[in-house]
């Protein structure tokens, strides 16, 4: 496991905002002999509380060798009769019953940039009960009006003639470029307003719209993406610093094309058009300026302008791109076709290296990708639980 890794994971267990409250919505929705499911689920300690909870059984999954550590964890705290870890990528998860409750927290700054609606509208069709429980259950669309020295640093930029050179071509990309700082109270030159409100399954396009107002004087150069996650009933927590319940997670930077000098009463009309499926956002700002009513200032900015397009990737959108099989992947089909159950993991490796080792660098190459391939594809069916304790 990287340091970042590390970090990022002890960020999480120190946010202790956002663990009391997961814990209490927990405890509100998890029933006596309830099943749970912990998507994404790190070192497990959503898990744990769910466990903690009362839940019969905890499914806990995640894609990354991280699993074994949460296994320890549980096991550590007289947890591991009830918490059965899984190393899987959601979509592929199977289960032996569907599940009571479903947790996850990879929920973006602005909600769908992290995973959490696709991985509940997958686990809702087919992991989960009809009555299942989401946690979070549904969110509230956050926009407000910003001031954030992240512009000068990636937009700005490339207008200055960086080395004498003129880079404004790179300005186009950087503006229609969604971003994930972590803003503070000073940042912000107004309260944040609700543009939409969505379940934690939705997948579909989200519109919507709201109007700001400037509370300070200074310079908008962005609009802020934030949430309102209602966790259960009676549980609420959020993302945006200036509001109660807020907890230490990204919010999303939408750019503007100019800085803008406001004052307070000017009035900021901002339209979204998000497409969670594409990971996709499209923001419209219009800015009224009340030393200059007649005068409003209007900009659009859409993620589809920040991608950088050759003809192949437009081949490729379009459909009419030709897919070819590469030489690797004709190689990892062999390896596959090896694994039966009765060859070692060296046997595999002299195979491929005998038949395909023009295709790698070194036989540790061949060894890396046997190992990669076969962690992925190959994995042992971890046993469930015939009668886990109460």
């Amino acid at each position: 496991m990287s340091a970042r890794e590390i970090e990022e994971h002890a960020g999480y267990v120190r946010d202790t905002a956002k663990l009391e409250a997961y814990e209490r919505a927990l405890a509100e929705v998890v029933r006596p002999g309830d099943s749970v499911l912990d998507l994404g689920s790190g070192t497990g300690v959503l898990g744990l509380l769910a466990a903690r909870a009362g839940a019969r059984i905890v499914y806990a999954v995640d894609s990354g060798s991280i699993i074994g550590v949460a296994a320890d964890i549980a096991a550590r705290n007289d947890l591991d009769q009830r918490i059965v870890h899984i190393r899987e990528t959601s979509s592929r998860l199977r289960l032996p019953e569907p599940v009571d409750v479903v947790v996850c927290d990879q929920i973006g700054g602005a909600v769908y940039d992290a995973g959490v609606l696709d991985y509940f509208d997958d686990a809702r069709r087919r992991l989960l009960r009809p009555e299942a429980v989401l946690v979070p259950g549904s969110f509230r669309l956050l926009a407000a009006p910003v001031s954030a020295g992240l512009w000068h640093e990636i937009v700005e930029v490339w207008s200055t003639r960086p080395a004498g050179f003129d880079m404004e071509a790179m300005a186009e990309l950087a503006v229609n470029t969604e971003y994930r700082p972590r803003l503070g109270a000073e940042h912000f030159l107004g309260q944040p307003a609700e543009w939409g409100s969505i379940p934690s399954d939705h997948v579909e396009p989200v519109t919507g719209s709201a109007r700001l107002t400037i509370e300070r004087p200074g310079v908008l150069n962005g609009i802020a993406g934030m949430f309102i996650a209602q966790l259960s009933p009676s549980v609420e927590l959020t993302n945006c610093p200036l509001l109660p319940h807020s907890f230490d997670r990204w919010q999303n930077f939408y750019p503007l094309p100019e800085a803008v000098e406001v004052a307070e009463g000017d009035s900021v009309e901002v339209r979204f058009d998000i497409r969670p499926k594409s990971y996709l956002a499209t923001w419209t700002v219009g800015v009224h300026r009340r030393c200059r009513p007649d005068d409003p200032i209007h900009s659009r900015q859409s993620t589809v302008l920040g991608k950088l397009l050759t003809p192949d990737d437009i081949a490729a959108a379009d459909g009419s791109a030709v897919p070819r099989l590469t030489p690797l992947v004709e190689a990892d089909r062999f390896i596959l076709g090896l694994v039966d159950g009765v060859r070692t993991e060296r046997s595999i490796v002299e195979q491929t290296w005998t038949e395909h080792g023009s295709l790698f660098c070194s036989r540790q190459e061949v060894e890396s990708r046997v190992r990669n391939l076969t962690a992925r594809h190959a994995r042992s069916v971890p046993p469930w639980p015939t009668s886990p304790t109460a």
